[in-house]
């Protein structure tokens, strides 16, 4: 029987040019290498070790960091809205036979925008979160809606994920995603000295349905169908991927980045930003 595999695509925001961040990379890095490091710890009685296959999708701040990353090894692909949504084709790798995983990281800035027409019946407060891609405001489309995100895991997951199997089935892919960002409508920066949110103001509003990616009244791995005369979508319209979501905060809560003290390879301590909802993560798993 081949490996499991772990596939995995890993997204860092540094380098907005209007409300740039700083701790980005660095929780890519510190995710990758962990998750890289447990691939190869897992046992035979495991069906380890795993194979760890990371797709890149990077936005670092400046020619320093650009220069660390060239030469870390790193290749990686800059995260506009459409890599984004064309970096899920990695997945279709993930083998529900073999048992293979999937991983999805975010780390940048969350948003909102106002809720499209057809979505405002299951929005209660008028609106949707969002990822802020990088350069997507400057180029004049919208953020990557989280119902836009929920469609792409439903079709990376459809017919594959782990949950609901019955005897005799495939193990099928367990799925994991981290979203390292905010959504909150309230104020965007700490009073504390160098902690900064990671939130941006909201972003375009989406008016046509034709421009919500993979939204169809017809139906598809994450809409129900609409019946005759139905405008909006119901309670109980959506059919969300089965998998696992670790957020850093709620729909009313701040995600923050700070300076933390880390110790690096040889023993050397000094600090560098980080998310703290990840470094956090990072160190209690």
């Amino acid at each position: 029987m081949p490996l499991k595999s772990l596939y995995a695509v890993l997204i860092g925001i540094n380098g907005y040019r209007r409300s740039p961040l700083e701790g980005c990379i660095n929780d890519v890095l510190a995710v990758s290498d962990y998750f890289e490091r447990l691939c190869k710890a897992q046992t035979e009685e495991n069906g380890g070790p795993f194979e760890w296959k990371p797709l890149y999708l990077l936005a670092p701040l400046d020619e320093g960091e650009t220069a660390m990353l060239r030469e870390s090894g790193i290749t990686y692909q800059a995260p506009t809205r459409q890599n984004i949504i064309n970096a899920f084709g990695h997945y279709q790798g993930a083998s529900p036979e073999n048992g293979d995983y999937g991983l999805l990281y975010y780390s940048g800035h969350g948003s909102y925008v106002e809720a499209p027409e057809v979505f405002r019946d299951i929005s209660p407060l008028g609106v949707v979160q969002t990822m802020v891609c990088y350069n997507n405001r400057e180029s004049g489309d919208h953020d990557l809606l989280d119902k836009e995100l929920g469609y792409l895991i439903a079709r990376a997951l459809h017919k594959k994920a782990a949950f609901g199997r019955q005897e005799g089935d495939p193990p099928g892919v367990h799925f994991l995603s981290i979203m390292d960002c905010c959504f909150s409508g309230s104020n965007t920066r700490s009073d504390e000295q160098d902690i900064k949110a990671r939130m941006d103001e909201t972003g375009l509003a989406v008016s046509e349905e034709s421009s919500i990616l993979g939204f169809s009244r017809e139906g598809n791995e994450f809409y129900v169908p609409f019946e005759a005369g139905q405008e909006r979508i119901r309670a109980g319209g959506l059919t969300h991927g089965r998998y696992v979501n670790l957020s850093a905060a709620r729909d009313s809560e701040k995600s923050h980045e700070k300076p933390i003290e880390v110790t690096e390879t040889g023993g050397a301590a000094r600090k560098k930003k980080h998310g703290i909802f990840t470094y956090s993560l990072l160190k209690t798993l």
